[in-house]
């Protein structure tokens, strides 16, 4: 399994700054299609079209999914370690343990990467 952003933010909402959404609170990337149900005027439209632009800017969007993706990418990241703490085990032959605490030391220092974009995934031992 590797590492895929999904839209869904549950961990850095954004807020609406103004128009007649002001303070309410989105948990979906504006920049994607929407969940609109198909009777609705803004099925098939990104949240960004729906609010307007001018109040859901690029900036902000763009902001706001840098944030999201390096917190799923943390968590994606923890599940990875988890997963392998076996490996490193006192009873684990050095055969497998050595590459296990390269793969896992990499994948330590993603986040000293300056921006998601340029992360560089690690490939787990076989």
């Amino acid at each position: 399994m590797t590492f895929q952003y999904r839209p869904e933010w549950k961990h850095h909402p954004l807020e609406i700054p103004s128009g007649e959404h002001k303070g309410k609170f989105t948990a979906y990337d504006p920049s994607v299609p929407g969940m609109a149900p198909p009777d609705h005027p803004d099925h098939g439209k990104t949240g960004q079209e729906a609010i307007g632009a001018s109040i859901l800017t690029d900036s902000l969007i763009a902001e706001y999914k840098e944030k999201n993706t390096w917190a799923q990418m943390r968590e994606y990241r923890d599940k990875e370690l988890v997963n392998t703490d076996w490996t490193q085990g006192v009873d684990v032959p050095d055969s497998i343990k050595l590459p296990y605490q390269t793969y896992r030391k990499k994948l330590r220092e993603i986040g000293d990467a300056a921006t998601t974009a340029d992360v560089v995934w690690p490939t787990k031992p076989s």
